[in-house]
């Protein structure tokens, strides 16, 4: 059982590390994707927070659905994995799992907002821009 606590705890870092690259590169490659139209939007008014504060959830509510569904997965196949060898409640391995899931999301979080002053600088001084 301790092989097995390792391989998932090493799994679940893995998983987190690929998805704050993935929620990183999602969130620049969608500040680039669409930075004619973000500049429109800062001509027309749109304040900078707005813009951001949308891209954000665009990133982040399918990422947390996904990780969320993965989570819940992964606990109740471990729910019957111990279930199925006779084990008990295991307090430090759920401790573990909330601090690998805290640590997790705010890498994530923090790969999402690594792509903020890249929106800044797509939408500074757009009037002036030839698009």
């Amino acid at each position: 059982m301790d092989r097995v606590t390792s391989v998932s705890t090493a799994t679940s870092g893995l998983s987190f590390f690929v998805a704050a690259a993935s929620a990183g590169l999602t969130a620049a490659a969608s500040v680039l994707d669409r930075r004619r139209v973000y500049g429109l939007l800062r001509v027309a008014g749109r304040l900078l927070k707005v813009l951001d504060r949308a891209r954000v959830r665009e990133t982040a509510i399918p990422l947390v659905v996904l990780a969320g569904g993965t989570l819940a997965a992964g606990v109740y196949g471990a729910y019957q994995l111990n279930k199925l060898v006779g084990a008990s409640f295991n307090t430090s391995g759920a401790i573990e799992l909330a601090v690998c899931t805290a640590v997790g999301a705010l890498a994530m979080f923090t790969a999402i907002g690594g792509s903020r002053p890249l929106l800044r600088r797509v939408t500074v001084d757009r009037e002036q821009n030839a698009d």
